[in-house]
């Protein structure tokens, strides 16, 4: 099978996980009047990308992607549990959990991998985290990892640009431009990813984490995290 459609089959909105009913923070900052507008988005987006993405999530796709090639799965199932316990609130896992669950629910039935099926029935009780699913699952599709990288980084920023939309509200211009803006930068994000070591992975991030925080107390929500 063609790798890179298959990259784009599992970056492509219609690949069913959920990811659009998260904000990961967004709705408090736009509740608590802190986001109003398109550049103050923007501030947001970079931040969560260049922090949680390239410096986070990133380094452990990376890595989950490295075992999964090896086929070291007990390793990458490891890595899966140290990257939930990197998250400091419960939205936060929840939503990544809950995303992670459902694509490789999907991903494991319709490839009919054997690996990615006991992947999923192996770790679904205690949770999955999306990168972690979208990796292991792009290494088995062989599908190549910076690819697989700028795919992942890309579904994760549009959800939040979709999530903007609603919230701000963004008009479609202002957000397909704050979309054309990232992808000039995303390769340096994916450049951070790769070459942060898992030992050197920093998760400080505690603007967007006291936002998920206060999420679950906003009066009114139309997301989840």
């Amino acid at each position: 099978m063609n790798s890179h459609i298959l990259s784009l089959m599992l970056a492509g909105g219609t690949f069913p996980t959920g990811g659009f009913s998260q904000s990961y923070g967004l709705e408090t900052y736009v509740e608590k009047g802190i986001i109003t507008n398109c550049i103050e988005f923007e501030e947001f987006l970079n931040s969560y990308a260049l922090s949680i993405l390239a410096k986070s999530e990133g380094p452990y796709f990376c890595e989950a992607y490295r075992l999964t090639s090896e086929c070291s799965f007990d390793k990458a199932a490891a890595i899966n549990r140290e990257l939930t316990a990197m998250k400091l609130t419960r939205e936060m896992r929840d939503a990544s959990h809950r995303t992670g669950k459902s694509f490789m629910r999907i991903a494991s039935t319709i490839f009919d991998d054997s690996v990615l099926k006991d992947f999923y029935y192996g770790l679904k009780s205690e949770g999955i985290n999306y990168s972690i699913a979208f990796s292991v699952t792009a290494a088995r599709l062989n599908i190549g990892l910076q690819e697989a990288l700028e795919d992942f980084f890309y579904t994760e920023v549009n959800n939040l640009v979709q999530a903007a939309l609603k919230l701000i509200p963004l008009g479609n211009v202002e957000a397909q431009s704050v979309l054309m803006r990232f992808i000039e930068t995303i390769d340096n994000v994916v450049q951070t990813a790769i070459a942060t070591d898992i030992e050197d992975v920093d998760n400080f991030s505690p603007g967007i984490e006291i936002a998920s925080i206060k999420h679950e107390t906003l009066r009114t929500r139309l997301y989840m995290s």
